[in-house]
């Protein structure tokens, strides 16, 4: 039987460990293991979905010959919502990796950004970067907020 893969294409490194949590999370309710592997495919950005989405999934099949790559574009759908031009074409992207043989291409959309959800659980970001219980929540977007959370646990 031949190996599958769930390529998960992410925006970038929050949305990752967000991913990483869900699939945990999944992967803790079964009372199976999974029949698969899951990679996260790290997009830097969401404009990079239009040029970048068909050569990183190419990329991943020539690694993984014979494989079946069933890749979820994970995006937040805000900037398709309020943008009078949208950072790529979804059903053009969905279309070109059907092209190139992926098993059916799918789209994960977060009506919220991801990062404005991690606001919810604040205890659980200030836990995870190791900050006290005690540090402020900063100003603004839930991008802008765990920017300045991270950069405070790094420094």
């Amino acid at each position: 039987m031949a190996k599958k893969i769930i390529a998960l294409f992410i925006e970038g490194p929050t949305e990752k460990e967000f991913y990483k949590a869900v699939v945990k999370t999944i992967h803790s309710q079964l009372d199976c293991a999974f029949d698969c592997e899951i990679k996260y495919i790290d997009m830097k950005g969401i404009g990079n979905y239009k040029r970048a989405a068909l050569r990183k999934y190419n990329d991943l099949q020539k690694k993984n010959s014979g494989a079946y790559i069933y890749p979820f574009l994970c995006i937040d759908s805000d900037v398709f919502e309020f943008n009078k031009k949208p950072p790529f074409n979804k059903k053009e992207v969905i279309a070109e990796l059907k092209k190139a043989g992926a098993k059916s291409p799918k789209l994960i959309q977060a009506k919220q950004s991801i990062e404005d959800w991690f606001l919810y659980d604040i205890k659980g970001v200030f836990s995870y970067l190791k900050l006290g219980k005690n540090c402020k929540v900063p100003k603004g977007n839930g991008q802008k907020v765990l920017k300045e959370l991270f950069r405070k646990a790094n420094s």
